[in-house]
């Protein structure tokens, strides 16, 4: 356990000396030991998207001067930095650059005037800058967020066309990263002038943008609030063409459990309520009607049919007594020993047949 006790205390002996500061003399031996590695600086090197090679480069680099992984990576950016701006220095104002580190960075030189090359290459001039904002200005279909023309992609298409030939250097993608760009300064600018317009404020203390172009994107205020009538019929034609997601094997599971729920509520309610259910259908006719389900299902055959061409029969003489006028005597009809022969219920007497001479209608 002492052994043990003893490496863990080294270990956490080592880890307090690694420092996140450096010395200047640190600094100078840093600069030489970077010329061996140029997958750390050589941006246009072949090394220079090998992660493994740079992970390899900083963990040696770390071990040699004591310093932590971001510390190491503060120092490099820093001195890539600095020697970028003195660069620019020296080609545009032609002054020699006195900065300490220049002279041991002059490896780094080259690559630095070459990302400032490709820099300039895709940067956007006043002048082309201008152009785009005054042909979105001129085409509010393609900001405009409340025009139904907005969501026409064949004319937004031909705009951009358009647009690519009056600056034939740039793509379309390079347009609309270069108009998301100036649509988030301009944001930002108007919502920092709007937060200090607070009342009672003074004059001193309100911010004022700057920006070259703020007052050039004002005609795009506003375009970025949500249109109710446009979203929601957005949505609608999304949820039309939407297509229906399959069902997993836990939807499926779930609704199958919801289906029982419900059944067994609805057996629950059965059974909790079977005296009204018994009252509604104990009524003089229903028990009349399961008396004689019961005595006719003991017939079959000629029987049965005997049987219902009897009943049948009453059922009509009571239904002809009421289509017969007031005043008048109702048809007397030998169907009438009908209604004895039910009560005797005997099936098996000769059936009478029915015509017109069997009615008196005096």
């Amino acid at each position: 356990m002492a052994e043990v006790v003893e490496v863990e205390n080294v270990e956490t002996q080592g880890c307090e000396f690694i420092s996140e500061k450096m010395l200047e003399a640190q600094r100078k031996d840093l600069c030489k030991e970077l010329e061996k590695h140029p997958c750390l600086w050589e941006t246009c090197g072949p090394e220079y998207k090998n992660k493994p090679r740079r992970s390899r480069a900083l963990d040696e680099l770390c071990q040699k001067f004591n310093i932590s992984p971001s510390c190491l990576k503060k120092q490099l950016h820093s001195l890539r930095t600095a020697l970028t701006r003195e660069v620019k220095k020296e080609t545009t104002e032609g002054q020699q650059s006195r900065w300490k580190f220049y002279t041991a960075l002059s490896y780094m030189k080259d690559d630095v005037v070459r990302s400032l090359k490709a820099k300039e290459e895709t940067e956007w001039t006043e002048e082309e800058t201008e152009q785009l904002i005054e042909f979105y200005k001129q085409n509010d279909q393609l900001w405009n967020h409340h025009l139904t023309s907005y969501r026409d992609r064949n004319l937004r298409d031909l705009n951009f066309k358009k647009l690519c030939e009056i600056l034939p250097n740039r793509s379309q993608d390079d347009v609309k990263k270069q108009w998301s760009s100036l649509k988030t300064i301009f944001y930002r600018e108007l919502k920092r002038e709007e937060d200090t317009k607070v009342s009672g404020a003074g004059t001193d203390t309100a911010y004022f943008s700057q920006w070259r172009y703020f007052k050039a994107m004002m005609f795009i205020k506003g375009s970025d609030d949500v249109d109710p009538a446009v979203t929601a019929l957005a949505t609608a034609d999304e949820k039309e063409n939407e297509r229906p997601a399959k069902k997993t094997k836990a939807d499926k599971l779930r609704e199958m459990d919801e289906i029982k729920f419900d059944f067994f509520k609805e057996a629950v309610k059965c059974l909790q309520s079977p005296a009204a259910a018994s009252q509604e259908n104990n009524d003089s006719i229903s028990l009349f009607v399961k008396s004689l389900e019961s005595q006719l299902r003991r017939f079959s055959g000629r029987q049965l049919a005997i049987a219902k061409k009897r009943i049948n029969d009453v059922i009509f003489d009571l239904e002809m007594e009421c289509y017969v006028p007031q005043g008048t005597l109702a048809p007397t009809s030998t169907c009438s020993s009908l209604s004895t022969g039910l009560n005797a219920f005997n099936p098996q007497a000769p059936v009478t047949s029915l015509n017109s001479d069997n009615f008196n209608w005096s």
